[in-house]
């Protein structure tokens, strides 16, 4: 396993605390029944983005592999593996709704004319086109 980052991440809960109509925060239900391949989203400050989780360790700190690439690459980028708490969790996107998108994706590639049933395929697609406008 790479070397594990332990970086600066925001606060999530006390800033739901304060602020419950901007920030999410799982609720007790939800953090409890996080595991290994659940994807957590979590904030540097300038910019949040989505982790893998790869291990769950006995003080109950979740080992995650980043999935963005960032913006301020600074403390982290796309493949590290950073240290995250139950507090730095702004949203959590569990290992099956991951691969159910995927699915609506791979549909989409087979068949353009497929309309995506999840928001986050859209924008994917949207990504992906970008990405590829941006190349030519």
């Amino acid at each position: 396993m790479s070397e594990v980052k332990r970086i600066f991440l925001v606060n999530a809960y006390e800033l739901h605390k304060d602020n419950p109509e901007t920030f999410e925060y799982p609720d007790n239900n939800e953090l409890n029944n996080i595991k290994v391949n659940d994807g957590l989203k979590v904030n540097i400050g300038k910019e949040r983005f989505w982790t893998l989780i790869k291990e769950i360790t006995n003080n109950g700190e979740f080992i995650c592999e980043v999935s963005n690439n960032l913006i301020d690459k600074s403390q982290c980028d796309i493949g590290d593996l950073i240290v995250v708490k139950k507090e730095n969790i702004y949203q959590i996107r569990k290992s099956e709704e991951r691969q159910n998108i995927l699915n609506d994706f791979q549909q989409f590639i087979r068949d353009p004319t497929h309309q995506p049933i999840y928001p986050e395929t859209r924008h994917l697609i949207n990504m992906v086109i970008a990405q590829i406008n941006s190349n030519i």
